[in-house]
């Protein structure tokens, strides 16, 4: 997949974090060290970015178990950039979990130090699927990417941030109707589905506009400059739960995170 978050984050945005120069020798770009401690496993490891005959390079080593090398190529430095502004901002675990997860960063600039993470946080696996491909190590992403339907009526719509994802109305009723014929147990997901987008008064379902920015293609306008964006990219994780992270892909080519399942203050 060719989009992937393709800015990196200004100084300026820096929050709650030290300088850490005495952390890293010259030719080394950033070091993380994460440590997991709990009932269903352990792991203690150091990734380590660097520089050497003018390439970057990715150094993984799991204590008591394995050295992995790689190397880094611009997508996979915009992930590790992109799961830096991710670390800044995460938060502790609020409720009970029988897992001790902490992970510390630290680049040219800065140290991150985070302790008390929720025990479903899983980005350092993701990290370490997106830099050691092929290597059997850590989990990796699927993408789908949805090109903007132009030609969907302005009719019904939801809003994430700054946008609006107009759907087919038509085309959504009769996937729900052909889905209810198939008494596949879902029968009353399908039926919200269509009393929401049809307007119908009804409990509707906490999933359905999961289920429509999956399922089905949308019209992305911006809601303040009304500008049509290119598509919408959704971004899976490889154990096919309803994780998934939705961006836009505006007609520039920038990509703006627009929705985490996980987290719905975007």
């Amino acid at each position: 997949m060719k989009h992937f978050i393709t800015k990196l984050f200004p100084i300026g945005l820096l929050i709650g974090t030290n300088l850490s120069c005495n952390h890293l020798k010259k030719h080394e770009i950033a070091r993380i060290e994460y440590n997991l401690f709990g009932d269903f496993g352990s792991e203690k490891s150091e990734l380590l970015l660097f520089e050497k005959d003018g390439s970057t390079k990715a150094r993984l080593e799991i204590k008591g178990d394995t050295v992995y090398i790689a190397d880094v190529n611009q997508s996979g430095l915009d992930y590790f950039y992109s799961f830096l502004k991710e670390l800044r901002y995460l938060k502790k675990q609020t409720g009970y979990c029988t897992t001790d997860l902490s992970c510390t960063a630290y680049t040219r600039n800065e140290t991150i130090k985070r302790t008390q993470i929720d025990c479903n946080w899983n980005e350092f696996e993701y990290l370490k699927g997106i830099l050691f491909k092929g290597q059997h190590i850590g989990k990796t992403f699927r993408y789908d990417e949805k090109i903007s339907d132009s030609t969907i009526d302005l009719d019904f719509s939801i809003r994430y941030g700054n946008y609006d994802f107009y759907f087919n109305v038509k085309q959504v009723t009769l996937w729900c109707d052909k889905m209810m014929n198939s008494k596949d147990g879902l029968e009353p997901w399908y039926k919200s589905i269509k009393q929401e987008v049809n307007r119908v008064p009804a409990n509707y379902g906490v999933d359905n506009h999961s289920w429509l920015m999956t399922l089905f293609t949308p019209r992305i306008v911006n809601v303040n400059t009304k500008e049509e964006g290119k598509s919408l990219l959704i971004r899976l994780n490889d154990t096919l739960t309803a994780d998934r992270t939705y961006f836009v892909i505006t007609p520039q080519n920038d990509t703006i995170r627009i929705l985490d399942s996980r987290d719905k203050s975007f």
